[in-house]
């Protein structure tokens, strides 16, 4: 949003490029988030949401 609100320095040009750069390392992300679900998946457990802190603690020491 700064390039396209200060009379886009660089031109057009520059406007692809961050464009580009922006899609391409979101779509980084995703992929390493997809090729990595596992991991993150099974370090989730459910009861650290559904519990009380009591039952937190007394879970997890």
């Amino acid at each position: 949003m700064a390039h396209l609100s200060s009379g886009k320095p660089g031109g057009d040009v520059m406007g692809y490029v961050l464009f580009a750069d922006s899609t391409v390392c979101f779509l980084l992300a995703l992929s390493l988030l997809y090729s990595r679900r596992k991991l993150w998946i099974s370090g989730f457990h459910p009861t650290y949401v559904t519990c009380s802190d009591d039952e937190r603690l007394r879970f997890w020491g």
